[in-house]
């Protein structure tokens, strides 16, 4: 007989700062059998917990990586028959139109679904997926938000009821183990390369996309004083395509990197940096901010999802309106520049430490893991009656 309340953890975005996020937050989960579905990109080393690497549709042609998700979707199920676990914990789908069936089937064998809704839709997809993820949403017996805000959208958005959904944090993300002399050297190469003195530094770092407004960085630093200010310098670090980069070449005071970052690279960017600029158009909560809140960096948010959180906690910088404009942007620069020396208190930053802790988003977790499986033997009990 079953001694611990026995889990499937599903992710098959297991990788970069999500395999990061779901190793943390596993850890944390106590007194609980956890076994993790991951991706076979999933390279944190041994756990205490099982790993099944059943994802590999990375880098495989659109067709290719179709069949390929499906086919592990139906190892899943097939696992989920045989071992009959508790609860089934989804972290991402892929193809919301064949994950809603599999969430059905899973629920007709007697099993609780539960959804980390990190985003409500896919990114930067507007209106396209909003139908197939109210079925998703209405399907799954709980749902996981990172923020009140993103409870309120998803009640007004989706029609879901309240009871559904449970608010858990996104906890803070310390970037994986690097080689230290590597970073060291890396700072003192982007400084000498910047010419870096004494100037405030603003950056945005990470994978570069519209919804992250990064265009908007761009004209705001373009458009105005900002460009060859002498009190600033600018740096943009990721992979992605944007027209814009090639218009910030006519700003002496801007670094851009365009490409995947080593997390030597992003660490050591993330070192030299004193505010991360992060004017979202959208978005649920962000791991470059969580990331950036434990190395205690300050930033620039627009006012979204969850990004204004830790201002609650004292002023880290700047909230700017939504959806953001290079105006806004360009006026809250200024400002930081002129506070450069105004660091936030060690209270501040122990609070934020606090709220957005692992231990607590466990236990959290943990609870919720066993309201699911309560509301089963709920269930079988009054059947039996």
């Amino acid at each position: 007989m079953r001694k611990k309340l026995h889990i499937f953890f599903v992710d098959p975005m297991s990788y970069n700062n999500l395999s990061i996020y779901d190793n943390l937050l596993i850890n944390n989960i106590h007194d609980v059998e956890i076994e993790y579905f991951a991706s076979h990109l999933f390279d944190l080393g041994e756990q205490y917990y099982p790993v099944h690497k059943i994802y590999k549709y990375n880098n495989k042609s659109k067709l290719v990586k179709l069949f390929s998700y499906l086919r592990s979707q139906w190892k899943l199920f097939n696992r989920i028959k045989k071992e009959r676990p508790d609860v089934v914990h989804f972290q991402w789908l892929k193809i919301p139109f064949y994950d809603v069936r599999l969430i059905k089937k899973i629920k007709q064998l007697g099993i609780k679904t539960l959804f980390t809704a990190h985003n409500l839709v896919p990114h930067g997809s507007g209106r396209k997926y909003e139908d197939i993820y109210k079925r998703i949403y209405n399907e799954l017996d709980g749902i996981i938000v990172h923020s009140e805000r993103t409870k309120e959208e998803l009640i007004e958005r989706f029609g879901i009821s309240s009871h559904k959904i449970e608010v858990i944090a996104h906890g803070l993300l310390k970037p994986n183990e690097v080689d230290s002399v590597k970073v060291e050297s890396l700072i003192l190469e982007y400084k000498e390369q910047m010419n870096l003195n004494n100037e405030t530094v603003f950056a945005a770092l990470g994978i570069i996309n519209l919804y992250k407004g990064v265009d908007i960085t761009i004209n705001a630093w373009k458009n105005s004083t900002l460009c060859n200010n002498n009190e600033s310098k600018l740096i943009i670090g990721g992979s992605g395509n944007l027209d814009e980069l090639e218009e910030l070449q006519y700003c002496a005071n801007t670094l851009v990197l365009n490409r995947f970052l080593s997390d030597e690279e992003f660490t050591a960017l993330l070192r030299i940096t004193d505010f991360l600029i992060l004017p979202y158009r959208e978005i649920s909560q962000s791991g470059v901010l969580l990331t950036a809140m434990e190395q205690k960096k300050r930033v620039i948010v627009s006012d979204v999802g969850g990004l204004t959180e830790p201002f609650k906690f004292g002023k880290i910088g700047y909230i700017i309106e939504s959806p953001p404009t290079p105006e806004e942007l360009s006026k809250s620069i200024h400002g930081a520049i002129k506070e450069k020396d105004e660091y936030p208190s060690d209270e501040v930053w122990k609070k934020i430490s606090e709220f957005y802790s692992w231990g607590a988003i466990g236990e959290k977790t943990k609870n919720l893991y066993f309201n699911l499986a309560k509301k089963v033997l709920d269930q079988i009990s009054l059947y039996l009656l």
